[in-house]
Order: C-alpha cells, then sequence, then structure tokens
C-alpha cells in the first residue's frame, strides 16, 4: 500500500494536490505490514480539503487492509 497525503479545492478530493507521499507498506508473502504511523504537519497554504489515498499494488488484495486519518489540533 501506498498511502498519500492530498489536497484540493473540491470536497470530493477532484484535482488533488499530493502534499506528500507519507508512507509505503510491504508486506512478505501474505504475512501484511507491519502497523505504521505518520506524522505530517499540512502546510498553510494546502487548499480547503485535505485526505488521503491508498493505493495497492496489482497483484495484492488489500480488502481486509484499513487505514485510519487522525486530525490532531
Amino acid at each position: 500500500m501506498i498511502y498519500d497525503i492530498l489536497t484540493s479545492d473540491a470536497a470530493n478530493l477532484g484535482t488533488p494536490t499530493t502534499l506528500a507521499a507519507v508512507l509505503t507498506q510491504i508486506g512478505a508473502a501474505s504475512a501484511g505490514a507491519a502497523t505504521a504511523s505518520y506524522r505530517f504537519r499540512i502546510p498553510s497554504n494546502a487548499k480547503r480539503y485535505v485526505g488521503f489515498k491508498a493505493t495497492g499494488s496489482a497483484s495484492g488484495d488489500s480488502s481486509a487492509a484499513s487505514a485510519t486519518l487522525e486530525v490532531l489540533i
């Protein structure tokens, strides 16, 4: 899985700008990947909406995987 932090002027994150490619998880065979976390400060010039995208590999099944985005103020 590859996780990216995105920003956009649209609520549906249409035409997003990638703020950071924050994390790449690699699992061995079907063993999965270790739990990981990443802290990221949103820049002051970010657009109105911020979200993240998780992209799985073309050869793997990540249907049982999950991710959480937590905003800390």
